[in-house]
């Protein structure tokens, strides 16, 4: 129970007498709610004896309790001043007895002891305190079931273990009613001292394994791996763990992991609801002695997508517009890259969803950058102006070529395309269909190049409307938003040697730079981790000298090594590498 300031803390008990005595009481039985989630009181209450719980619903429709508040603590204020509904729902925890005051009843007191106010203001900063706390810390355990379906039970480990290693966080794995016995798994239950580590406990004597969870709640982080038929604790996320040889099966749960698998599918991608992870090999194993799984090795790529799913610790990279200056995004990604960062979710926009879609379908960042170059030796085609000055012929032979008939669905790493929709003025994202053809249609600038038609769209530039797409990366999954937004340096010196008559599609391209350069950026994530490269001589969008923007590939490298030191302090693992570094 958290212990805030009495609601009449510091009055003389005659003072208080003379208020009570004035006040109505009122009395709730164990279970009743007090105020419900969304109701607008007029009224505030003030406990007198037992306790209530402070309870609020997630996205998914699931109670957690964020508070409990006995003797002295006041409920409904907030909403009584303001007027607004309350945000969360109060239940008796005992048998609870109040006292109510009206809103006239409170200015009347109050205005004869201001004692009050200062009581309520401390209440209100406590109860602010603790939830700012409760959202940078969250302490409520992370529960998912992993339905035994054949597999091996040391990949429950495994996955645990990557966990444990993501979150810098012990990590326990429970072994429910109907868990196959593994002997590897034996003499790991907790200790006194607990590590950031993977452990595991025996809870098959427990029908849900939820008392078993309950005796470990220092634990944020917890699978249970148990038969499918066996009854769930109460849990976030369910499942289900295949063999080799296993089909995914159908049920409750999410998606399938099928280890270990000797061909498994490279990348990221849930596809088919399943997720292949190949054998483990003596890196693995080693690591595994510590209880812990890193990124470094086919099988620990492929747990950790799991891992930072069940972890809420997914990260998506929003690639922004910029034309020539794009070429500074393959700086950025290979920057990203080389530091560990994993990439779970890719959206891009114009030449962001030309680079963007190159890594989801596997490229290297030498295959990147030579088709850029493709893209850069078939840019500049003059046509007759019917609706755009330049044809996108060449441009869409050398996407073709690299992007073959890859569908947006299929690639390694889930990416999603943006692009305007000059017929209802709105942002699309593509996430079905043929990549080539979304990635044409985001980087077709209006005037330039003609847009495109994909199914009832008429698609122009996505940067248009948003030039770096890191809203559309959190809608995909992502908890942790990179976006590396493309910025531009003029100097006055360049500025004054410019033409006083500018070529038409200078002034086309000038004019979007310049709309693109005031977007604000509202409709990125508040919580976006700018990468922002700098370009000191860059000016316009190059088409003709496209090739000459690989002097800009060092920009991105360098703008990811200033930015890496905010974007470490959002990815745990991240932290603690930074922290074994500095020692």
């Amino acid at each position: 129970m958290t212990r805030e300031s009495s609601f009449f803390e510091g009055l003389s008990e005659d003072d208080l007498k003379w208020i009570l005595e004035r006040l109505e009481r009122r009395a709730f039985a164990e279970g009743e709610t007090l105020l419900a989630e969304g109701d607008a009181p007029s009224e505030i209450y003030v406990i007198d004896e037992g306790s209530a719980d402070v309870i609020m619903t997630d996205a998914r429709g699931r109670e957690h309790r964020l508070n409990r508040v006995g003797p002295g603590a006041s409920l409904g204020e907030m909403s009584v001043f303001s007027g607004r509904p309350v945000s969360a729902t109060v239940r008796a925890a005992s048998d609870v007895s109040v006292y109510v005051l009206g809103k006239s009843d409170f200015r009347r007191v109050g205005s004869m002891f201001p004692r009050l106010y200062e009581n309520v203001g401390s209440m209100l900063a406590a109860r602010l305190v603790e939830a700012d706390r409760r959202h940078v810390h969250d302490d409520r355990a992370r529960i998912a079931v992993l339905e035994d379906a054949g597999g091996p039970p040391l990949a429950a480990y495994a996955l645990v273990a990557s966990m444990a290693w993501h979150a810098v966080e012990p990590a326990l794995l429970v072994l429910g009613p109907g868990a196959p016995h593994d002997d590897r798994l034996e003499g790991l239950e907790p200790d006194g001292d607990l590590q950031p580590r993977a452990y595991v406990v025996d809870g098959a004597g427990d029908p849900t394994a939820t008392a078993t969870i309950a005796q470990h709640p220092e634990f944020k982080h917890v699978v249970v791996l148990q038969a499918p038929d066996a009854p769930s604790p109460h849990a976030e996320r369910t499942l289900r763990l295949v063999g080799a040889h296993d089909g995914v099966g159908d049920g409750k749960a999410e998606y399938a992991v099928r280890a270990f698998v000797s061909n498994a599918r490279p990348g990221n991608r849930i596809r088919d609801r399943l997720v292949e992870v190949p054998p483990l090999g003596p890196e693995d194993e080693a690591a595994l002695q510590d209880g812990i799984l890193p990124l470094g090795t086919p099988a620990g790529r492929a747990l950790g997508t799991v891992a930072r799913h069940l972890c809420d610790l997914e990260v998506g990279l929003a690639l922004g517009s910029g034309a020539v200056r794009g070429w500074a995004h393959v700086g950025a990604l290979q920057g990203l890259l080389e530091a560990g960062i994993p990439i779970d979710f890719v959206a891009g926009t114009s030449i962001g969803a030309v680079v963007g879609s190159g890594y989801c379908v596997g490229m290297s960042i030498e295959e990147i950058t030579e088709g850029l170059h493709n893209a850069a030796t078939r840019l500049f085609r003059i046509r007759l102006p019917r609706g755009a000055l330049l044809s996108p012929s060449g441009f869409r032979s050398a996407l073709q070529g690299s992007l073959q008939d890859m569908l947006i669905e299929n690639t390694l790493v889930p990416i999603a395309v943006t692009a305007t929709d000059i017929a209802t003025q709105r942002e699309v994202v593509l996430q079905e269909g043929l990549l080539w053809h979304a990635v044409l249609a985001s980087a077709a600038i209006p005037g330039i190049f003609p847009p495109q038609k994909i199914g009832d769209y008429v698609l122009v530039d996505g940067g248009v409307l948003n030039p770096v797409p890191s809203n559309v990366v959190a809608d995909m999954g992502a908890a942790i938003q990179i976006g590396v937004k493309l910025t531009r340096r003029v100097s006055g010196e360049k500025q004054a040697r410019r033409s006083n008559r500018p070529r038409l599609i200078d002034i086309f391209t000038s004019t979007f730079e310049l709309m693109q350069s005031k977007i604000s950026t509202a409709s990125s994530s508040s919580s976006t981790l700018f990468v922002e490269p700098t370009f000191e001589n860059s000016s316009g969008f190059g088409l003709r000298s496209f090739e000459q923007g690989r002097q800009f590939i060092p920009n991105g490298h360098a703008a990811v090594e200033v930015a890496l030191p905010r974007i470490a302090a959002a990815l745990p693992w991240m932290r603690r590498r930074e922290a074994v570094a500095v020692h």
